[in-house]
Protein backbone atom coordinates (compact mmCIF):
# COMPACT_ATOMS: atom_id res chain seq x y z
CA UNK A 1 0.00 0.00 0.00
CA UNK A 2 3.09 2.24 0.74
CA UNK A 3 4.60 1.71 -2.37
CA UNK A 4 1.49 2.45 -4.53
CA UNK A 5 0.99 5.61 -1.95
CA UNK A 6 4.67 7.11 -3.38
CA UNK A 7 3.30 6.23 -6.87
CA UNK A 8 0.15 8.43 -6.90
CA UNK A 9 2.40 10.97 -5.31
CA UNK A 10 4.43 11.46 -8.23
CA UNK A 11 1.80 11.36 -10.04
CA UNK A 12 0.00 14.58 -8.94
CA UNK A 13 3.66 16.13 -8.24
CA UNK A 14 5.38 15.72 -11.84
CA UNK A 15 5.38 19.19 -13.01
CA UNK A 16 8.63 19.26 -10.19
CA UNK A 17 10.52 18.13 -13.47
CA UNK A 18 10.31 21.00 -15.42
CA UNK A 19 10.77 23.62 -12.36
CA UNK A 20 7.08 24.02 -12.20
CA UNK A 21 6.75 24.89 -8.18
CA UNK A 22 10.17 25.62 -7.86
CA UNK A 23 11.67 28.57 -6.07
CA UNK A 24 15.11 27.96 -5.26
CA UNK A 25 17.05 29.35 -8.28
CA UNK A 26 19.92 26.35 -6.98
CA UNK A 27 17.22 23.64 -6.54
CA UNK A 28 15.64 24.94 -10.56
CA UNK A 29 18.95 24.58 -11.78
CA UNK A 30 19.95 21.62 -10.56
CA UNK A 31 16.55 19.91 -11.32
CA UNK A 32 16.47 20.72 -15.05
CA UNK A 33 19.90 20.77 -16.07
CA UNK A 34 21.60 18.40 -13.83
CA UNK A 35 18.94 15.77 -12.30
CA UNK A 36 17.01 15.79 -15.73
CA UNK A 37 19.90 16.44 -17.87
CA UNK A 38 17.25 17.80 -20.99
CA UNK A 39 20.31 19.35 -23.05
CA UNK A 40 22.42 16.18 -23.04
CA UNK A 41 25.19 18.71 -21.35
CA UNK A 42 27.29 15.29 -19.56
CA UNK A 43 29.39 12.51 -21.37
CA UNK A 44 29.97 9.15 -19.66
CA UNK A 45 33.02 7.03 -20.11
CA UNK A 46 32.84 4.67 -22.44
CA UNK A 47 33.74 1.79 -20.21
CA UNK A 48 30.95 2.38 -18.27
CA UNK A 49 28.21 2.99 -20.71
CA UNK A 50 29.50 -0.51 -22.49
CA UNK A 51 28.92 -2.78 -19.39
CA UNK A 52 27.46 -5.56 -19.77
CA UNK A 53 24.08 -6.20 -18.22
CA UNK A 54 23.09 -2.96 -17.14
CA UNK A 55 19.17 -2.36 -17.06
CA UNK A 56 18.04 1.10 -18.35
CA UNK A 57 17.28 2.25 -14.23
CA UNK A 58 20.21 0.87 -13.30
CA UNK A 59 22.17 3.65 -15.84
CA UNK A 60 19.93 6.32 -14.88
CA UNK A 61 21.32 5.93 -11.47
CA UNK A 62 24.80 6.01 -11.92
CA UNK A 63 24.87 9.05 -14.72
CA UNK A 64 22.81 10.79 -12.08
CA UNK A 65 25.56 10.14 -9.52
CA UNK A 66 28.09 11.07 -12.18
CA UNK A 67 26.19 14.56 -12.68
CA UNK A 68 25.75 15.07 -9.48
CA UNK A 69 29.14 14.33 -8.20
CA UNK A 70 30.74 16.79 -11.06
CA UNK A 71 28.59 19.77 -10.66
CA UNK A 72 27.91 19.73 -6.67
CA UNK A 73 32.17 19.32 -6.51
CA UNK A 74 32.99 21.90 -8.38
CA UNK A 75 29.94 24.29 -6.89
CA UNK A 76 30.79 23.23 -3.01
CA UNK A 77 34.92 23.88 -4.00
CA UNK A 78 33.98 27.85 -5.02
CA UNK A 79 31.56 28.10 -2.39
CA UNK A 80 33.59 26.73 0.38
CA UNK A 81 36.68 25.16 -1.23
CA UNK A 82 35.37 21.46 -0.25
CA UNK A 83 37.45 18.18 -0.76
CA UNK A 84 35.13 15.93 -2.72
CA UNK A 85 34.97 12.31 -1.93
CA UNK A 86 32.35 9.51 -3.01
CA UNK A 87 31.90 6.74 -1.03
CA UNK A 88 29.68 3.71 -1.62
CA UNK A 89 27.89 2.30 1.62
CA UNK A 90 26.88 -1.30 2.08
CA UNK A 91 27.41 -1.63 -1.64
CA UNK A 92 27.00 -5.14 -3.97
CA UNK A 93 30.38 -5.54 -5.37
CA UNK A 94 28.64 -4.90 -8.88
CA UNK A 95 26.71 -1.72 -7.60
CA UNK A 96 30.51 -0.36 -6.26
CA UNK A 97 31.88 -0.74 -9.43
CA UNK A 98 29.68 0.68 -11.58
CA UNK A 99 28.92 3.27 -9.45
CA UNK A 100 33.11 4.33 -9.48
CA UNK A 101 33.29 3.54 -13.31
CA UNK A 102 31.20 5.97 -13.65
CA UNK A 103 33.13 8.61 -11.82
CA UNK A 104 35.94 7.41 -13.70
CA UNK A 105 37.87 10.30 -15.32
CA UNK A 106 36.84 12.60 -12.68
CA UNK A 107 39.98 14.17 -11.50
CA UNK A 108 37.79 16.62 -8.92
CA UNK A 109 36.29 12.74 -7.22
CA UNK A 110 38.74 11.22 -4.52
CA UNK A 111 36.69 7.83 -4.79
CA UNK A 112 36.42 5.55 -1.72
CA UNK A 113 34.78 2.57 -1.53
CA UNK A 114 34.12 1.42 1.55
CA UNK A 115 31.61 -0.56 4.47
CA UNK A 116 33.72 1.04 7.19
CA UNK A 117 33.01 3.86 9.24
CA UNK A 118 35.06 6.86 8.20
CA UNK A 119 31.90 7.88 5.83
CA UNK A 120 31.74 11.83 7.96
CA UNK A 121 34.81 13.15 5.37
CA UNK A 122 32.66 12.09 2.42
CA UNK A 123 31.28 14.74 0.46
CA UNK A 124 29.12 12.25 -1.54
CA UNK A 125 27.56 9.18 -0.24
CA UNK A 126 25.99 6.48 -2.58
CA UNK A 127 24.07 3.93 -0.65
CA UNK A 128 22.72 0.90 -2.41
CA UNK A 129 20.41 -2.15 -1.79
CA UNK A 130 22.65 -4.48 0.64
CA UNK A 131 21.45 -2.10 3.58
CA UNK A 132 19.58 -4.27 5.17
CA UNK A 133 22.02 -7.15 5.04
CA UNK A 134 25.21 -5.40 6.54
CA UNK A 135 25.61 -5.89 10.03
CA UNK A 136 28.55 -3.06 9.82
CA UNK A 137 26.39 -0.07 8.28
CA UNK A 138 27.90 3.44 9.35
CA UNK A 139 25.31 5.53 11.56
CA UNK A 140 24.98 7.80 8.43
CA UNK A 141 22.59 10.47 10.33
CA UNK A 142 24.77 10.46 13.15
CA UNK A 143 27.85 11.83 10.94
CA UNK A 144 25.87 14.55 9.26
CA UNK A 145 27.20 17.53 10.65
CA UNK A 146 24.48 20.93 10.82
CA UNK A 147 27.17 22.91 8.71
CA UNK A 148 28.63 20.57 6.24
CA UNK A 149 27.84 20.37 2.71
CA UNK A 150 26.72 16.70 1.70
CA UNK A 151 25.26 14.84 -0.93
CA UNK A 152 23.31 11.25 -0.41
CA UNK A 153 21.65 9.49 -2.57
CA UNK A 154 19.54 6.36 -1.40
CA UNK A 155 18.36 3.70 -3.70
CA UNK A 156 15.02 1.51 -3.57
CA UNK A 157 14.06 4.05 -1.14
CA UNK A 158 10.31 2.74 -0.91
CA UNK A 159 10.67 -1.24 -1.53
CA UNK A 160 14.22 -1.99 0.62
CA UNK A 161 13.02 -1.59 3.88
CA UNK A 162 16.44 -0.64 5.70
CA UNK A 163 16.74 1.72 2.91
CA UNK A 164 13.40 3.50 3.44
CA UNK A 165 13.97 3.46 6.89
CA UNK A 166 17.44 5.13 6.20
CA UNK A 167 15.59 7.67 4.06
CA UNK A 168 13.15 8.46 6.25
CA UNK A 169 15.03 9.36 9.08
CA UNK A 170 17.86 11.16 6.74
CA UNK A 171 14.54 13.39 5.31
CA UNK A 172 14.44 15.23 9.04
CA UNK A 173 17.91 15.96 9.12
CA UNK A 174 18.02 17.28 5.36
CA UNK A 175 18.08 20.67 3.77
CA UNK A 176 16.77 19.51 0.48
CA UNK A 177 15.03 15.60 -0.56
CA UNK A 178 14.19 14.86 -4.32
CA UNK A 179 12.13 11.74 -4.09
CA UNK A 180 12.16 9.90 -7.18
CA UNK A 181 10.45 6.84 -6.62
CA UNK A 182 12.99 4.05 -7.31
CA UNK A 183 15.86 6.36 -5.52
CA UNK A 184 16.37 9.71 -3.65
CA UNK A 185 18.63 12.23 -3.11
CA UNK A 186 19.35 14.45 0.04
CA UNK A 187 21.17 17.51 0.16
CA UNK A 188 22.74 19.37 3.25
CA UNK A 189 23.61 22.29 2.73
CA UNK A 190 22.52 25.33 4.55
CA UNK A 191 23.09 28.16 2.22
CA UNK A 192 20.12 26.12 -0.25
CA UNK A 193 16.48 26.82 0.15
CA UNK A 194 14.85 24.46 2.40
CA UNK A 195 12.41 21.84 0.28
CA UNK A 196 10.81 18.67 -0.59
CA UNK A 197 10.20 18.13 -4.02
CA UNK A 198 9.01 14.69 -6.38
CA UNK A 199 10.16 13.47 -9.68
CA UNK A 200 11.01 10.75 -11.80
CA UNK A 201 14.07 11.21 -15.11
Amino acid sequence: MGYTKERLRHAVRFRHKRGYGVHSPFMFYLMTNVICDQRNRYTYPPQAEQMPGMRRRERKLYRLLSRLCLYLSAHWREGAGVCSVFYSVCCTEDETGRATCYLAGQPEIRQVATENPGVEGAAFIFVGTEASRSSGQPDIPGLIAPDGQKCILVKEIHRNGANNRLWRRLKEQATVSVDMLWYGILLFDEKVQKGTYYLTI
